[in-house]
């Protein structure tokens, strides 16, 4: 049995710099997934055994696991790879398996690459009732199903009650979509991310009540569409980066839809496409200082 109990000195891969309850309650229980495993499904296995036991790190050696099924997480249940460059998660182009998140909360997705996941409701699949998930130092690369319309994350419409959702220094190559935003959230926090070459929009929000979080200090490298499109509400959108190398792009960089209002713009710099529009029935305040528009063009059909 090579999934095997543990207590790794595993320091600060638990603990948020802003919000302490990503901590497992139960570290004691803490179990360790090697590539050399003879267990079927063997991080599955060991999710299942830190979830049997309240919750606990699972922490997954170097290899690449080729993903025959879809991973379930569970409340207090953290997955964490020792290095996001040697451990690959490859789902080899399926378009039914995923990792999803079903009402698990306080727990952390950290330093995995996840690859090749054709589904078109996300490479990580939150939906329900999710408080207190982070995602940070992953790696998704060609996520995308066969339209174009893969996502690397999307956090579905029955996540009526998502709180508190740090999505922090990743990196996404090939994607369709980065963050698919379907539902009306209570806080996400969306940082220091890498996005290269989006199919579609860099961030999506498809909601009835606008999704609502601080988008600060990504960069955005030739995103042919959109960077922001949807319905935001009270967000707010700072030193942010888009930047040209190989594409070109006519596309609003901004473009907001019905119901969005109460954003703040500032610090960022947009290439090329560089403008904002906005519809008719965007309302609230929207408060646009300091930004660098290489093509400085707002597009509007109401007074700002």
């Amino acid at each position: 049995d090579t999934t095997t109990s543990i207590e790794p000195e595993l320091p600060g891969y638990l603990v948020s710099s802003q919000q302490s309850f990503y901590k497992s309650t139960a570290l004691g229980y803490d179990f360790i997934v090697t590539k050399d495993s003879q267990i079927q499904n063997p991080i599955q296995d060991a999710i299942n055994r830190a979830n049997n036991k309240g919750g606990g790190l699972v922490l997954i050696g170097s290899g690449t696991y080729t993903m025959t099924t879809s991973l379930t997480l569970y409340d207090n249940v953290s997955l964490i790879g020792v290095d996001k460059d040697t451990v690959i998660l490859d789902f080899a182009d399926t378009s039914t398996n995923h990792i999803i998140l079903d009402g698990a909360g306080r727990l952390s997705i950290e330093n995995l690459t996840i690859k090749n996941c054709n589904t078109t409701t996300g490479t990580i699949y939150i939906r329900d009732s999710n408080t207190g998930v982070a995602i940070r130092q992953c790696k998704f690369m060609d996520n995308t199903a066969g339209d174009g319309s893969g996502y690397d994350i999307f956090i579905d419409y029955n996540a009526t009650q998502c709180d508190l959702i740090d999505i922090e220094s990743c990196e996404s190559s090939g994607a369709g979509t980065f963050v698919y935003l379907n539902n009306s959230l209570m806080r996400v926090n969306i940082i220091s991310n890498k996005v290269t070459s989006p199919l579609s929009y860099t961030f999506y929000a498809n909601t009835t009540n606008g999704a609502r979080g601080l988008f600060t200090q990504n960069v955005i490298t030739d995103s042919i569409k959109s960077i922001f499109y949807g319905e935001f509400r009270f967000s707010r959108i700072t030193e942010n980066l888009s930047r040209f190398l190989t594409q070109t792009s006519t596309q609003p960089q901004l473009d907001f839809t019905t119901g969005a209002g109460n954003i703040t713009i500032t610090s960022n710099h947009f290439s090329q496409g560089g403008n904002i529009a906005m519809r008719s029935t965007t309302s609230g305040i929207i408060q646009i200082s300091g930004n660098n528009f290489v093509i400085p063009i707002v597009r509007h059909e109401l007074s700002i």
